[in-house]
C-alpha cells in the first residue's frame, strides 16, 4: 500500500490572509480579486465569485465561478478552482454576488467521487490496509506536466 506524501506541488505557501480573506468574502457574498500566477511564470489579474474552499491536490483552492480576467475575456462565466499557492494581492470588492441555487452549482454533487487520505506525520499507529473499490474503477486526476510529484513512500517505512 503506498501513498503520496502531503505536500504543495509549488514551493510557495499561500499568502497569510488570503484564505480568510476568501472565506469571509464566501459568507458575505463577495467578489474577490487576485494575481494568479500560471505555470509558465506569467500572471494576470482575476475576478471570482467565490463559491467553496477545498484541499484537493495536496493543496488549498478556491473553486469560483470568474467573473473578470485581465488575461483572456473567454474565461469569464467559467467555473474553477484557484490554487491558494499560486495567488496574490487577494482583495474582497464591495462588489456582491448571489451565491447559486442548489441545482444550479452543488458542491455534494461537484465532490461526490472525490475522497482523501490524511496521515499524520510521523505515523502514529500502526499502518491500516485500505482497499477501494467500485463499478468503473479508480480514476486519477491527471499530473500537470509543470508539476513536480512528491515519490510515493510505503506506509511501513513511516512508523
Amino acid at each position: 500500500m503506498y501513498y503520496a506524501s502531503a505536500q504543495l506541488l509549488i514551493d510557495k505557501p499561500p499568502e497569510p490572509d488570503a484564505v480568510d480573506a476568501v472565506a469571509q468574502a464566501i459568507y458575505k457574498q463577495r467578489v474577490v480579486s487576485f494575481d494568479y500566477t500560471k505555470f509558465e511564470g506569467d500572471s494576470y489579474r482575476v475576478d471570482i465569485e467565490p463559491w467553496t474552499l477545498l484541499i484537493a491536490h495536496d493543496g488549498l483552492y478556491v473553486y469560483g465561478k470568474c467573473v473578470g480576467c485581465q488575461d483572456n475575456d473567454s474565461r469569464i462565466g467559467f467555473e474553477r478552482m484557484y490554487a491558494f499557492a499560486r495567488m496574490t494581492s487577494v482583495k474582497t470588492s464591495k462588489r456582491r454576488f448571489t451565491y447559486p441555487e442548489r441545482s444550479v452549482y452543488d458542491p455534494e454533487r461537484l465532490l461526490k467521487h472525490c475522497w482523501g487520505l490524511m496521515l499524520p506525520e510521523p505515523l502514529d499507529r500502526p499502518p491500516v490496509t485500505v482497499v477501494l473499490s467500485g463499478p468503473l474503477g479508480a480514476r486519477t486526476r491527471p499530473q500537470h506536466t509543470r508539476r513536480r510529484a512528491p515519490k510515493p513512500r510505503h506506509l511501513d517505512s513511516l512508523r
